[in-house]
């Protein structure tokens, strides 16, 4: 991979109020462009699930979230959607049939019981990420 993007990942408590928040330069050069806070999704049961719900705020710019599954193998697999964050808190209710696959070599649709994690990336040019997020749920 040899990408040049750096981030980290803080973890805040504010009034009860818990997120994360993803900051880092993302890079292109070198092959790169990518940084990520992933969460794996072990013993959930997701099976009915439709929708990804989730609650966050930003810099103005496209985000994704990146699934993978059972199925993604290879480090650069994976299924993705986006989004764009505002300077409030939003909740997004993302479709998980509208997911994209980033290769012909995976089925065209999710089947939410093999979905293995979930990432919130920064991805794909150079810019500058700063991401909150304060919760993701499987919904129907």
């Amino acid at each position: 991979m040899g990408g040049m993007s750096s981030g980290k990942v803080e973890f805040f408590n504010e009034n009860n109020n818990l997120y994360a928040r993803l900051t880092g330069n993302v890079s292109t050069e070198n092959k790169g462009g990518f940084i990520q806070i992933r969460r794996k999704l072990k013993k959930a049961s997701l099976k009915g699930a439709k929708f990804i719900e989730m609650t966050a705020k930003g810099n103005n710019q496209n985000y994704f979230i990146h699934l993978r599954t059972s199925r993604t193998l290879l480090p650069w697999q994976y299924y993705q959607i986006s989004f764009k964050v505002v300077n409030d808190f939003k909740i997004f209710k993302l479709p998980i049939n509208e997911f994209k696959r980033s290769s012909v070599f995976l089925s065209k649709q999710i089947n939410p019981e093999n979905i293995t994690s979930v990432g919130v990336v920064a991805f794909g040019r150079n810019h500058s990420a700063d991401i909150y997020i304060k919760e993701i749920n499987f919904i129907d």
